[in-house]
């Protein structure tokens, strides 16, 4: 990292990421990487958990895990939860039960638009639908439903009146 800023030569403050002064970046990938304050809009390191100007956190703790990851990103760094409606999902979760999130070996797609052998309209593997489609293949089909008990349709008639 440069010691001194790049534009007016201001020297660098530890913990921050712009020049206090001309906010121009000490470094520019490492200010592509950096965390915003949510409130003084000031730079800091990704691993910094609080704003050291105006206290407020900068880190939010996952639901699921428990581990912390910057405010600016969608979903959590350790266990790839979205954060987006993540109280909602874990209350389901605890609500189903003890069986719910049972742990597993991950599902692996199989191909781009699968996953687990099912594309992305989950229809099954080709040889699957083909055994389903024949199985039936020469048998009777099963009859029609007859009308309710007591209903009586002899006064009807299956073709339209005429105009």
């Amino acid at each position: 990292m440069a010691k001194d800023c790049p534009k007016c030569g201001a020297p660098h403050e530890f913990g921050l990421i712009l020049c206090k002064f001309c906010r121009t970046a000490f470094d520019p990938e490492e200010a592509r990487r950096a965390t915003p304050c949510p409130r003084c809009k000031d730079l800091f390191h990704e691993d910094t958990q609080k704003c050291p100007r105006c206290e407020v956190w900068l880190v939010v703790q996952c639901v699921f895990c428990h581990e912390l990851t910057p405010h600016n990103r969608p979903r959590c760094d350790a266990c790839g939860e979205v954060f987006a409606g993540s109280a909602e999902r874990k209350a389901a979760r605890d609500a189903a039960g003890p069986g719910w999130g049972a742990p597993g070996p991950a599902p692996v797609p199989s191909s781009p638009g699968s996953f687990g052998g099912l594309d992305a309209w989950a229809s099954p593997p080709p040889e699957q639908a083909a055994a389903e489609l024949f199985s039936s293949f020469g048998k009777a089909p099963e009859p029609a439903p007859g009308p309710p008990a007591g209903w009586d349709f002899s006064g009807w008639s299956s073709t339209p009146p005429k105009k």
